[in-house]
């Protein structure tokens, strides 16, 4: 408001305490002091004779530090409300959607938390043990693991909550599937604890196929695969340490590497990948949760926390009933582009869910990193 607008009072009590505040800007950025503006004690001095000062020098002095006052703290907010701007548009279903290359702008440099909301609920098998997850023309495709029962398949999911298998191809007794990718026209998928990559021709839907290319395969200089991802232009694939590796398509050599990181941590057994909207969102190997991250950097961005979302006790009831495995962790992530649908599943896991990410209503940023950051990394990597 102009000084105009306020009386002598008022516009003196706004002023004074905000001019001496000091500590971290609310944008993020480096804590400092913001400075006293030299106009601020005179205003003081002469607020109690305000009326005579309508048409002096000083009236200007004033109405100038009360403009940059107020241009200072619509800065400050202005990522505030670009960020509330996001979260309120939609689809033109009506859909909420926060799944985007803009989405959790908020702080700068600080990763935004978010939760989830189940869509659709569809049936999965409870005997795949998903490495691999991905949408293509129309149907899913899973890399199973497990030595003597890993496999590629495709899945198409039929009606409300439907799972049909249309084909697979089994693997031999000493390979173990992990992370899938559609790549230029081929399925690529990775093997844990060896630098091999199987090369399948897929063409889905009904009058379909699915081949491996037998002889075609190739070896990355990684000894253990985990997830893989793309960027369009080169293969990503993480171990089961903390870096993400840029790899060549031509030569399959490494390009370079980066640490996924989120304040100041390496987040380790980052495992199946997934590219949405330029953003790596990757499972944590034991966590019910999602890593959200930069590919060029390896900074964490934001962190999807979906505890819950699997009734672990009565699907453990039902596998020990069916006499089958219980279910293990959360891995598979699939993003359908075209229709912007999100679908996440585990190894051995029942069902398999539509979701959509919304804001955490109560998570903090410190209590997902605790929950989400793996303290030990169980296979070994530093």
């Amino acid at each position: 408001p102009s000084p105009s607008a306020l009386p002598p009072a008022s516009f003196s009590a706004a002023m004074a305490p905000v001019a001496r505040k000091a500590g971290k800007p609310r944008d993020g950025g480096t804590a400092g002091v913001v400075a006293t503006p030299p106009c601020e004690e005179k205003a003081e001095d002469t607020s109690a004779n305000w009326g005579g000062l309508a048409n002096t020098p000083m009236s200007y002095v004033v109405r100038i530090c009360s403009f940059l006052l107020s241009a200072f703290f619509a800065l400050q907010l202005l990522p505030y409300l670009r960020s509330h701007r996001i979260w309120m548009e939609g689809g033109s279903d009506g859909r909420f959607d926060v799944v985007g290359s803009q989405a959790g702008v908020s702080i700068p440099g600080e990763p935004l938390v978010y939760s989830y909301r189940v869509v659709q609920r569809y049936r999965h098998d409870p005997k795949a043990f998903t490495q691999g997850l991905l949408w293509l023309n129309g149907s899913l495709y899973e890399s199973l693991g497990l030595y003597g029962r890993s496999a590629v398949r495709e899945v198409r999911l039929v009606g409300k909550g439907g799972y049909k298998v249309l084909r697979e191809v089994a693997l031999g007794a000493q390979d173990f599937g992990e992370g899938l990718l559609h790549f230029r026209g081929e399925l690529l998928q990775l093997q844990w604890r060896r630098p091999d990559v199987y090369r399948f021709s897929a063409l889905a839907g009904e009058g379909g196929h699915l081949e491996r290319k037998a002889g075609l395969h190739f070896k990355t200089p990684l000894k253990d695969g985990w997830g893989l991802a793309t960027d369009g232009e080169v293969l990503i694939a993480t171990d089961s340490g903390h870096d993400l590796f840029h790899i060549d398509p031509t030569n399959f050599e490494i390009r370079r590497s980066v640490p996924i990181m989120d304040g100041g941590r390496a987040v380790d057994m980052v495992n199946e990948l997934e590219m949405i909207d330029g953003e790596i969102w990757g499972n944590v190997f034991g966590k019910e949760c999602i890593a959200r991250i930069d590919p060029s950097t390896g900074v964490v961005r934001g962190w999807v926390d979906l505890t819950g979302i699997l009734d672990r006790h009565k699907a453990s009831a039902d596998a020990a009933a069916k006499g089958l495995e219980p279910p293990d962790v959360l891995n598979g992530i699939a993003w359908d582009p075209e229709a912007r649908r999100l679908f996440v599943t585990g190894k051995l896991w029942p069902r398999l869910f539509e979701i959509e990410v919304v804001p955490h209503p109560t998570l903090t940023l410190e209590q997902a990193r605790k929950r989400c950051i793996p303290e030990v990394n169980i296979f070994g990597q530093k």
